[in-house]
């Protein structure tokens, strides 16, 4: 397989994503239905009632001469901090050998960050050894976890049976709209916006 052959190819629908090429992906926190769900909710955006691509979230298929997908690749764009941020990345496994695929998502991850000058690129792994042997090094960032204990809610919103003191918390809880969750405001995104048209 000649990976130099590949190309990319946005989308803005993830029905295009082979399932089995999420489902190959180790360590998810997510399902594969959740996954396809999420995706149909952010690559999109109604702005006044016209329809276009979310410009923060990037999902693209990787595909051969034949227009056969062999991997997929999804990042999103932080304005904030300006960074790309490198979430899941699934290739046909002919291709893993030799870091072939670390070095195909490299190359596009640079186009990216040069395009829509961006300062630098995080990749979440569970595997940093596998990523520092091509180039990608540890941040001085740690992602740090939380679940949930007796002291407060679990990622899902359930309280928790108990306070500090043992006794029963009977606090109100605050929700977020499903509708506005990852959607980018109509400010902030403007010049990322234009960079990234053409990605």
């Amino acid at each position: 397989m000649d990976i130099d052959k590949l190309r990319f190819i946005r989308i803005i629908d993830p029905v295009h994503i082979p399932r089995h090429l999420v489902e190959q992906v180790r360590d998810k926190d997510f399902t594969v239905d959740r996954f396809y769900d999420y995706q149909r909710l952010v690559c999109v955006e109604n702005l006044n009632g016209a329809i276009k691509a979310n410009p923060l979230n990037l999902l693209f298929v990787i595909v051969d001469e034949g227009n056969k997908v062999q991997g997929f690749m999804w990042a999103v764009v932080d304005p904030l901090c300006n960074y790309l941020c490198i979430n899941t990345f699934s290739m046909e496994s002919e291709y893993w050998g030799a870091g072939k695929a670390v070095h195909l998502l490299e190359r596009k991850a640079k186009e990216i960050m040069e395009g829509a000058n961006l300062s630098k690129i995080y990749w979440i792994t569970n595997h940093p050894k596998h990523s520092e042997r091509y180039g990608f090094k540890r941040s001085k960032s740690v992602l740090m976890e939380y679940k949930g204990d007796k002291y407060g809610q679990d990622i899902y919103g359930e309280r928790a049976s108990t306070d500090r003191d043992g006794s029963t918390d009977d606090t109100g809880t605050t929700t977020v709209s499903s509708d506005d969750y990852g959607r980018s405001g109509a400010g902030g995104a403007g010049r990322i916006q234009q960079s990234l048209a053409t990605v």
